[in-house]
């Protein structure tokens, strides 16, 4: 006969329970799902229509075992209707926040945008900076090699060492560089976006207040919960846009920064550069 079956459950994932996948393309996501993830399914409506065989021949585990079978076969195509019914408990983590509890909140999703789309462009710059400052790095090295090599043959090896070492640390000088330009966008990126998220969060939270606050008032006859509900609503809407300059201001800071210590490694190994030269070719003088 047909089943109805009303799920529901909440869902607080222990590490315990998992074995962590590992090697795989897809493993940091998987170990996200099964190990962190936090969500809460509510009365999802699942129902199956009868199944009927005929001639059944064996131990009652062989029936037992082809209801098993067919009804987790049909459980996949419920599957939009548990998503459905199935909200996410796990905001705070996901958006970046450091406030409140795990439930959604304003700017909730424009936070999590700005964390995933600076989490991917910051790898993807990161990766593309290293692929380009590496490539520098390797093309001068064998330039000057090159030099050094050529130059030992016709007996000015010396002269050429020093052109190798300065054009090797002028190569890492600028590939160090690109490495940390590639870092610092990715972080400037997810600071903009995240700002604009709590800063959302702020104009809806000061809205959902004030509009409590005057609904309030006009159902009492008290003015002084829609007097109450603006200054409430207006503390919540600058909180928000403090929070989102700051985060944006920070994004800011934490890129100057990555940008900086590239450059500063850049330098470096630009002056170790010069300064084998000069060692190089006083001590062959």
């Amino acid at each position: 006969s047909p089943i109805c079956l009303l799920l529901s459950f909440k869902r607080q994932p222990q590490m315990s329970r998992y074995q962590v996948a590992k090697n795989i393309p897809t493993a940091k996501l998987m170990n996200f799902f099964t190990t962190k993830l936090k969500f809460t399914i509510d009365k999802a409506n699942l129902r199956f229509e009868g199944y009927i065989v005929y001639n059944i021949k064996g131990h009652i585990d062989r029936f037992v075992e082809m209801l098993k079978t067919e009804y987790m076969s049909r459980m996949r195509f419920k599957l939009v209707e548990i998503l459905k019914a199935t909200s996410l408990d796990d905001w705070k983590s996901l958006a970046g926040r450091e406030d409140g509890n795990e439930d959604y909140v304003g700017g909730d999703l424009v936070r999590l945008t700005g964390n995933l789309a600076g989490k991917s462009a910051g790898y993807l710059l990161k990766k593309v900076g290293q692929g380009i400052g590496d490539s520098v790095t390797t093309v001068t090295s064998g330039f000057g090699n090159e030099i050094e090599k050529q130059t030992e043959m016709i007996g000015v090896g010396v002269v050429g060492a020093c052109v190798n070492s300065l054009v090797s640390g002028i190569g890492e000088g600028v590939g160090n560089t690109v490495k940390g330009v590639g870092a610092g966008s990715g972080k400037i990126l997810r600071g903009s976006v995240q700002g604009v998220g709590h800063i959302v969060g702020g104009v809806e939270g000061g809205i959902l207040v004030v509009s409590k606050g005057v609904g309030k008032g006009i159902s009492n006859g008290d003015g002084q919960a829609v007097v109450s509900a603006f200054g409430d609503g207006i503390f919540t809407l600058g909180a928000g846009v403090e929070r989102g300059a700051g985060t944006a201001l920070s994004g800011a800071a934490d890129g100057v920064v990555s940008v900086g210590q590239g450059v500063l490694k850049g330098a470096q190994s630009v002056y170790k550069g010069v300064g084998e030269v000069f060692i190089g070719c006083q001590g062959n003088s």
